[in-house]
């Protein structure tokens, strides 16, 4: 039985639709994953981004994980949507980070709005890790890994700051994190390995835009061995998790998806950036059209975070 009024106006979400992020607050989005298998219902609000093709993506690959009797952590929760989805399908515990204290409200919500165990869940108004990072409970806890981190490069926004005035921040607002868009992308890679049981194994989403080098390069480091594509885009390839053989960590999924209008602004900064560094094209042209490339990458337990 879902826990919410029935008053609540109730949209079938369109993967084809671009913008949800208009919507008024407490409007029901409801979403469908798995081949229709799994329904899922998400209360909006201006302030916490609404779901996208990353997230998505991500949804439709842990809806057919294996979440059973597991110990999630979903990283920028936002919606809280990973995280449900892996409630969905039987995870014993979810815990749950966001820096925007708007999002753990709204992911606390949500958990509820879809009538799952309210015992079950753990949230942390957490920049990054900081607010885990001595939680010794937590490090080597969890089975899984799930994230879709925020991408907006932090041009103009002091990050010390962002939790000046939350009444009038925006959801664009608090996806900005850092000058590439990397912060918790960075931190995910550098960082998230210590939670993980031993056999534990991340799942996160990155774009072409936030430099797909410097992704492989500390995955590499941080993570260990993978497959680099022979051409100028490391990794614009795709394999099955199952037959990876030994590598350490893999893409395990890729898409195109148009450039959302809210990115325009930072086309000339994505395309600056990825000259001075080295980077291949952040975005696809084609048929008059503008893309970016998703990656969805799968990681087992890197050995940096081996006791």
């Amino acid at each position: 039985m879902n826990s919410f009024p029935n008053t609540l106006p109730i949209v079938s979400y369109d993967p084809h639709h671009q913008d949800y992020q208009s919507l008024q607050e407490q409007v029901v989005l409801q979403l469908n994953f798995a081949q229709n298998t799994l329904e899922l219902l998400l209360e909006t609000n201006p302030q916490v981004w609404t779901p996208t093709a990353f997230t998505t993506g991500m949804a439709e690959l842990i809806a057919v994980d294996d979440c059973q009797d597991k110990v999630i952590m979903d990283v920028a929760t936002g919606s809280g949507i990973l995280g449900i989805v892996a409630g969905k399908r039987g995870a014993s515990r979810v815990i749950m980070t966001d820096f925007n204290p708007e999002a753990i409200i709204m992911a606390q919500r949500n958990w509820e709005v879809n009538a799952l165990n309210p015992d079950a869940l753990k949230l942390f108004h957490s920049n990054c890790f900081e607010a885990i990072a001595n939680n010794s409970q937590l490090k080597e806890s969890v089975d899984l890994i799930y994230a879709n981190p925020p991408t907006l490069p932090n041009i103009s926004l002091d990050s010390s700051k962002q939790l000046e005035n939350i009444e009038n921040r925006s959801a664009v607002d608090w996806n900005r994190n850092g000058d590439r868009g990397r912060l918790v992308t960075d931190a995910l890679i550098k960082e998230a390995g210590q939670f993980l049981k031993p056999k534990g194994e991340m799942l996160f989403v990155t774009t072409s835009k936030q430099g797909s080098m410097t992704t492989w390069r500390l995955m590499e480091e941080f993570w260990g061995q993978s497959i680099k594509n022979s051409g100028e885009d490391p990794l614009d390839y795709e394999i099955d998790w199952q037959e990876r053989e030994d590598l350490d960590w893999a893409v395990v999924k890729r898409l195109d998806i148009p450039l959302a209008s809210y990115y325009w602004d930072f086309l000339p900064l994505y395309r600056q950036l990825a000259e001075e560094e080295g980077e291949p094209n952040p975005i696809i042209e084609r048929d008059g059209k503008l893309y970016q490339k998703l990656y969805f990458i799968r990681a087992k337990k890197p050995l940096y975070a081996i006791n």
